[in-house]
């Protein structure tokens, strides 16, 4: 009981952090890299804890190629840097068996997000009684930054809960 509850504990961190991250990032557009950075350091901890041993290493592989592919997209600035490394730093915990879960409820998430952000801005466009805040030209509004961490959070949390199994 107690080691089952002493693993636990680090699952609950790490979805506390992705949460907190996805805050900063909805609030300021920013994740600041602490967040991806006390992710990474969290997961020996959750590794040395696990009741059933997590493929680490396989998952480190995953985690750096993530990241390699994510400077690449920051560096065409198809997203932002903060985003890339809390991905990378959250597909550590998805490891090889979460990855594909985790990938796609990131991914519907944000499109989520994306065509919501997209509706409002039409929306505002068209009916004068919105917050014109939303209201400007489609291509100052393509430019626009998406808080993307709330949607790797949604899926980090699921691999989290997923976790607690």
């Amino acid at each position: 009981m107690f080691y089952s509850l002493l693993s636990d504990i680090p699952i609950y961190i790490f979805a506390l952090l992705v949460a907190a991250a996805a805050y900063s990032d909805v609030k300021n557009f920013t994740i600041p890299n602490v967040f991806s950075l006390s992710i990474v350091i969290l997961y020996p901890a959750y590794v040395l804890t696990a009741e059933v041993q997590p493929e680490w290493l396989t998952s480190i592989g995953i985690s750096a190629i993530v990241l390699t592919l994510g400077f690449v997209l920051f560096a065409l600035r198809i997203c932002g840097g903060g985003d890339v490394k809390l991905f990378a730093a959250s597909t550590l915990w998805a490891g090889p068996d979460l990855f594909v879960v985790f990938l796609a409820l990131t991914a519907v998430t944000g499109g989520f997000i994306a065509v919501s952000l997209w509706v409002g801005h039409r929306a505002a466009q068209t009916l004068p009684f919105l917050p014109q805040g939303l209201n400007c030209d489609s291509e100052t509004f393509a430019k626009k930054p998406m808080p993307y961490g709330a949607a790797i959070a949604l899926g980090a949390v699921y691999v989290a809960f997923t976790l607690l199994r």
